[in-house]
């Protein structure tokens, strides 16, 4: 928006579930509105709906948009349940990524989306890397930029020792 003459202070935003963005788009309650797959694909292809933009490449072309956190005292006194967290979610998107199809269900009754809208559609595509901080530093970076947080930091100061190993 800023970089083609808006100004997001002018803009009042409100943090909804992806599920309910295309109902309240119906209802005319919102102008706008930001989703990710499978809801964007069942959107477009009810005909009801158009891209006006795409926010996430306005942060970068590629970063971490979901992240867990403890704070390090934890981390440290759990070293061994951080990395097995951590390999369970690397293994799981990597899982995921190599069976789409296998996967479809279980995401068509997690998100209400048909079935075929995903099997056709859009999906997103999990990282294969965990906790990299070239990933987290785009959001961090807009978040400073825009108020959500107090000040820019480096991401690699909130990664736990325990999963470096885990980075490479």
């Amino acid at each position: 928006m800023d970089r083609h003459g808006g100004d997001f202070k002018t803009v009042k935003v409100i943090e909804v579930p992806y599920s309910v963005v295309m109902p309240a788009l119906d209802k005319g309650r919102i102008d706008v509105g930001a989703t990710l797959q499978p809801y964007l694909s069942s959107a477009l292809a009810s005909g009801k709906v158009r891209i006006f933009a795409d926010a996430y490449q306005a942060i970068a072309p590629h970063f971490a948009a979901v992240g867990w956190v403890a704070t390090p005292t934890w981390a440290a006194a759990n070293a061994d349940t951080v990395r097995r967290f951590a390999r369970v979610i690397r293994d799981a998107q990597t899982y995921c990524n190599a069976h789409r199809t296998e996967t479809a269900t279980i995401l068509a009754n997690h998100s209400g989306v048909d079935i075929n809208t995903i099997l056709h559609g859009g999906r997103e595509t999990f990282s294969q890397t965990f906790a990299e901080p070239k990933e987290l530093q785009p959001l961090i970076d807009v978040a400073a930029k825009y108020g959500a947080i107090e000040h820019r930091f480096d991401a690699a100061e909130v990664i736990s020792p325990a999963i470096e190993a885990l980075t490479r």
